[in-house]
């Protein structure tokens, strides 16, 4: 398992939920599933509290752990601006110890496939076999690993830079998921620019740069075709740029 900090899109809570702001279709169904078992539970790989922090508003006592201290870091804050009181917790799926049983322990959004090896995967079956109490639920999602190919047709999206338009992302020729590999895939884009003058005016400025994504992926999967709308915002310090 590799450690979250040392994979990009982890370094910074503000910057994934920018780019995961569409995600709530899942929400709904952990919520239920947290009502149902009843308190105490738990979310493996919480990161940034996406669905931690809807699950305690339903009322149920819930801890949140995580590899990752900056997408903690980002969930604490999410949490106190929404004035709850959320357990949040710096631990391996593998190796933590609460001291306590649950009702449910859940892992969310594929999160279960940054263990790549059997033995990463039978330390957090054993681990939460450990941590759940009699008639307690342990509840996840993966991807689904039957043989199949998923072809998108084309994926456009634009940047913005301090309200300013920077450029276009476009899909210049169909990508082609292999049924051996959903997980892992390079994509070629052609990114026309448009102009860098207001960036680097912030930059000098503010030391921070606010980006806008807007845009749209349209995927040709064995259900028929269905597009995925990206949305997200956010502001960039100088010194996450320069890392």
């Amino acid at each position: 398992m590799t450690l979250n900090e040392s994979i990009p899109l982890y370094r910074d809570g503000c910057h994934y939920d920018a780019l995961n702001s569409f995600l709530v279709a899942d929400i709904p169904f952990y919520v239920e599933e947290a009502r149902k078992a009843g308190t105490p539970a738990l979310e493996l790989g919480c990161g940034t509290g996406r669905l931690t922090i809807p699950i305690a508003q339903s009322g149920v006592e819930i801890v949140g752990l995580d590899l990752s201290p900056s997408m903690l870091a980002h969930a604490r804050t999410k949490a106190e601006a929404a004035r709850l009181a959320i357990n949040f917790v710096e631990g391996d799926c593998r190796s933590f110890d609460l001291g306590r049983k649950l009702a449910l322990i859940f892992m969310g959004f594929n999160s279960m496939q940054h263990l790549h090896d059997y033995a990463s995967l039978a330390a957090l079956f054993a681990n939460v076999r450990k941590h759940l109490a009699g008639g307690g639920r342990f509840v996840f999602d993966v991807f689904n690993p039957n043989d199949y190919r998923i072809r998108s047709t084309r994926l456009e999206a634009g940047v913005d830079l301090e309200g300013t338009h920077f450029g276009d992302a476009l899909l210049d020729r169909p990508l082609d998921l292999s049924p051996t590999n959903h997980n892992r895939v390079v994509v070629p884009v052609r990114f026309e620019w448009a102009g860098v003058g207001a960036g680097a005016k912030a930059l000098f400025a503010r030391q921070a740069v606010a980006y806008g994504i807007t845009g749209r992926v349209f995927v040709d999967t064995p259900l028929g075709e269905k597009t995925v709308v990206l949305h997200g915002t956010g502001n960039v310090p100088l010194r996450k740029l320069i890392r």
